[in-house]
């Protein structure tokens, strides 16, 4: 049934005055209880979202605070071993100048004494 036919059922002039019979008013109580239940529902839905997105806003920022500490940390992790690796290879090519020094003063005191 459409709204214009429950519309002209409801509403018949009797003598100038207005009539809705029984069966016709619970009907359209029904349909209006019918909606204010799903706009209640909508209300509840609307907010239980806004409760979840701010929830989720909430951990997007705690996510955020956590991946710039953790950059920060990083950065600090490998330059810290960044300069570990310096001061190895300043050490391995002391070692190696040492033991060439060794060899060229070994090899000419060698030379020396066989001349």
């Amino acid at each position: 049934m459409t709204e214009t036919s429950i519309v002209n059922q409801s509403y018949q002039p009797n003598n100038g005055v207005y009539y809705t019979p029984p069966g016709q008013f619970q009907h359209l109580q029904g349909e209006v209880d019918a909606v204010t239940e799903i706009m209640r529902n909508n209300i509840r839905l609307g907010l239980e979202r806004g409760t979840n997105l701010d929830d989720l806003e909430m951990r997007a920022d705690d996510l955020h605070v956590n991946s710039n500490q953790m950059a920060y940390h990083s950065h600090q992790v490998r330059q810290k071993f960044w300069w570990q690796n310096v001061k190895m290879w300043i050490i391995i090519a002391i070692i190696v100048i040492i033991v060439i020094a060794l060899i060229v003063v070994l090899s000419v005191l060698a030379a020396k004494n066989k001349i």
